[in-house]
């Protein structure tokens, strides 16, 4: 998302809070089924190419910071950039639940795992960082500490900015009670360079 108002560009990662930080910014702006402005995410209105979505990012909400520069290389160079990051493990399991929400158990979470091919837009270091390793982003922060983390970010960027109010949550157990070995591999394998870049761990 770029914000010329606030002069900042916001690399969006899946399941990571990223539409509640595009709607607090004014990247998105949410209608409810009545064309009143609401800041409640439905997954049935809102997900995809919706009337009930206008959309202000500027580009596809899940580019990758090369790709943001390649388009905007001027408001790259000037504008601060930023992005968040979560665990890999709770991250995987988050996206799965938001599309399989019929498999709260997650029964087909492995096949899933193994067929999954969507790097760019989720993996922080094909996301983040130039071919060269280098990060591109000015600041990082966590979901874990999203809303402190946000504030810490939009001050020292200059944005005032009230609390953070997230939106398009998964309802789900600790991530760790959808795994064994094989899966936690699959995702270690699929995010090493970011689980040693990070210091992720699995937990639980």
């Amino acid at each position: 998302m770029i914000s010329d108002k606030h002069q900042c560009i916001f690399v969006h990662l899946r399941r990571t809070g990223g539409n509640s930080i595009e709607l607090s910014l004014g990247g998105i702006i949410l209608l409810d089924r009545e064309g009143r402005q609401t800041n409640h995410w439905d997954n049935r209105l809102h997900r995809g190419d919706t009337p009930y979505k206008k959309d202000f990012r500027g580009h596809y909400m899940h580019d990758t910071a090369m790709a943001i520069e390649k388009q905007f290389p001027t408001k790259f160079r000037e504008y601060s950039k930023f992005s968040i990051v979560r665990n890999p493990w709770d991250q995987m399991i988050s996206a799965y639940l938001r599309l399989n929400a019929h498999d709260e158990a997650g029964i087909h979470f492995k096949s899933w795992l193994q067929a999954y091919n969507l790097r760019e837009g989720t993996v922080p270091a094909y996301s983040l960082f130039d071919h060269q390793g280098k990060c591109m982003v000015d600041e990082i922060g966590r979901f874990e500490n999203l809303s402190e983390d946000f504030i810490r970010i939009c001050a020292k960027f200059g944005i005032s900015q009230d609390p953070l109010n997230v939106t398009n949550a998964s309802s789900k157990r600790h991530y760790s009670e959808y795994y064994d070995r094989e899966k936690k591999e699959l995702v270690a394998r699929l995010f090493e360079k970011d689980i040693r870049y990070f210091g992720y761990k699995f937990s639980g």
